[in-house]
Order: C-alpha cells, then structure tokens, then sequence
C-alpha cells in the first residue's frame, strides 16, 4: 500500500493481516465507532484484528508523491470513540514500523503509535490525541495486545529487569537529512570549524516512564566523528562536506530486552544559546535506528515539556561531571529492580526500597529484597492503595 493510503473500518468483522503499508499525513487506518445518527445496535460492534503488518517511513525529505518526513503522521491507526464509548474490540499481534533508506528497507522493528478522537452528541470531533497507554508500552504491545470496549487496554508481559544498553552512533549519507535548518547548522559549524555550534546526544533505555522505570542517562558515543555532516570525495578526490542523517547501533548488556530509547539532542547554537529535542523510539529487537534529524525511524523529534527539560538537565550535568575516560561502556540500569511484571493497569516488581520516583497506580505492588535484621525490620511488599503506600 503506497502514498500512505487510509482504510476506513465500520462495523466490521475483519482481518488485516501481512501488509507492507506506507505512512503518509494522516493514520492509515481508521477504526470509527457508531454512526453520527444511529445510536448502538445489533450491527454496530466490530471486531478487527491487526497482525504482522509493517508500517514503512521513507526517509525523504521530498520525493515526488511522498510527503517530507516532517509532515507524515505520527500514528498508525486512530480509534474513534462516540460520547466516550468504542464499540468494537481490537487484538494486535507483531505491527512493527520499518524505515526506508534510499529506497533499501531496514527491517530492523520499532513499535507503532496509536491515537484516539472522540466524537460527541451532535457529531462534533475533538482533538486527536495520543493513546498514551498504548504508546508508553509499545515496545512490547507492539508484539501482541487487545483493546476492548471502551478502549480497555490489555496488557501481559514480564521482564526481569530494565534493560542496559549503549549506542554507538555515526553520519551517514545512507540516511537522507530531512531538516534543512538542523543540517545548515551542522554544515555551518563543519565548515567554518564554529566550535560554538554543535550537538551532544544522550539516551535513556525505559521501561516504564510513567514509573520512573528507566536506566541511568547515557551519552552516545560518536567516536570523534561529526553529526548529520558527512565527507564526500568526487571522482577527482577533492572532498567536500555535505549534510545527512545519523545511523545508531544499539547493544544490551546481558539480555536484549525491548524498551523505549529516549533520545536526547542538546544542540548549542551560535551566542551559547542551548536548545534541547527529545525522539522515543519504541524498539522491538531493532539494532539500527535511522535519525534523518526531524524524526528516528518515523518518531519525531519533540521539544521536552517543562518537567522533563528539568530532568534532562540535571542528568546531562552529572553525566558530564565524570571524564569521559572514566563513563562506563554501560551504565546502570535501575539497580535493585527486578522481575518487573506489566499486568493491564498494573505493574508488579521487586526493589530493594519503596520507590520515590514516578506516579505509581492503586493496585501497584513491589516486593521487598532487602532483608530485615533486628535493627532494621523490613516490611515484606508494598501496595499502592488509595491514599499512599501500604506496608505489608
């Protein structure tokens, strides 16, 4: 399916099974709730089944009938609701985005995105929003999940940590740049040996962002070389610098567990002024991302909200206070938390102390591994109940 096509499902009992679907500027699929007169019915509850479909971004910056990449969706499928209520039930089982470099496909899996707009009484639309839920664990929800009346959201999955990772990271004139702006500036200070323009890049792996469930900050490591700049020689030998896009390889530590890499881009800019962009990339066994500098493998680069632009400074401080020679080649990753299991609205783990970070749900339950002595009694497992957390 090319041009970023867009299927409309009403009402339906199907199955969309084994496709290669471009993306282009609106989801690709559709899935609408009751008519704008009619209220529910026998006739009126789908069922629809989404597997082993792969949602392509081109990496273009423009080509003929593709749109830019600044410009395509950031969702794969929009789920209508009517005055709050989804008629229909979903089961989603391995739907991967895969990324088109120059016309060679990278079948390397990251997760897709899902939104939700609400129609109301008189038919109105509201705004698209995304289906955070979902979007927050696609990187194993993208494997299997369901989504039932209501946009109920069914979710199953154990993990015996967070995941430790590190990301190599080069320039490649395999991936096309998309930003003009980022890539001027990138040209600019290659050029003109500025070093006062320049870009720094940082990663945490997550599991749970919601939680607070993610590793350490981590820099990636460029070896020296430039960003989104690249030497090109001619058939003369006479090199010339010319703008591209970024190729990062990631690597685990011990298991190769899926999470979300939260890429960080710290771009200082001509005057000292410092700009930051964060892209969430949902990998599901990718070892390559592709960064054309206005998304990675189709999610965009954002601007960070307050908070997490408060975060991300603090971090990126006390990453750059220990020399470079002395970072460890993997950081750590959410030491002391274990045997993380994701159960609907719940998660279970082990941890070695109550958790102090993130929003946790009532219902929430971690189980103590420190163990009690006479001085120190510990309690067995804590339950987030209504009002805080209940020691057992």
């Amino acid at each position: 399916c090319e041009f970023g096509m867009q299927m409309n499902i009403r009402w339906s009992q199907i199955s969309i099974h084994d496709n290669f679907i471009e993306k282009g500027r609106v989801p690709n699929f559709v899935v609408h709730a009751m008519g704008d007169v009619w209220g529910e019915s026998n006739s009126t509850y789908g069922v629809v089944n989404f597997s082993d479909n792969k949602f392509v971004c081109y990496n273009y910056a423009y080509n003929g009938d593709r749109p830019p990449v600044a410009e395509v969706s950031e969702h794969d499928i929009l789920l209508k609701t009517r005055e709050g209520v989804a008629p229909y039930s979903l089961e989603l089982c391995r739907n991967y985005r895969i990324t088109a470099n120059n016309d060679t496909i990278s079948f390397h899996p990251t997760g897709i995105m899902l939104a939700t707009q609400n129609i109301d009484g008189n038919g109105v639309a509201g705004d698209i929003r995304p289906f955070t839920a979902f979007n927050g664990h696609s990187h194993f929800l993208s494997d299997r999940s369901a989504i039932h009346r209501g946009l109920e959201l069914e979710q199953s999955r154990n993990f015996n940590a967070v995941p430790s990772i590190c990301i190599e990271a080069w320039s490649s004139t395999y991936v096309e740049k998309a930003s003009t702006k980022q890539a001027s500036k990138a040209l600019a200070a290659a050029v003109s040996g500025a070093a006062t323009v320049s870009c720094a890049f940082y990663a945490y792996a997550v599991m749970d962002d919601k939680r607070g469930l993610s590793s350490e900050l981590f820099r990636l490591d460029f070896k020296g070389r430039a960003s989104y700049v690249c030497d090109k020689t001619d058939k003369n030998g006479n090199t010339t610098k010319v703008p591209c896009g970024n190729v990062y390889r990631l690597r685990w530590k011990g298991s190769q567990l899926p999470c979300i890499v939260r890429l960080v881009r710290k771009e200082t800019v001509l005057l000292g002024k410092t700009e930051y962009r964060i892209a969430e990339v949902p990998v599901c066994g990718a070892r390559f991302l592709y960064d054309n500098s206005v998304s990675v493998n189709g999610h965009l680069w954002r601007t960070p909200t307050a908070s997490e632009l408060s975060k991300i400074e603090s971090d990126i401080t006390s990453c750059n206070s220990i020399p470079a020679s002395l970072h460890p080649e993997f950081v750590s990753a959410a030491p002391g938390l274990s045997a993380i299991e994701f159960r609907d609205d719940n998660v279970t783990c082990q941890a070695s102390a109550l958790p102090t970070e993130g929003s946790w749900e009532q219902g929430d339950i971690v189980f103590n591994t420190t163990e009690p002595t006479n001085g120190n009694p510990q309690p067995g497992f804590w339950i987030k109940g209504g009002n805080g957390w209940i020691e057992r």
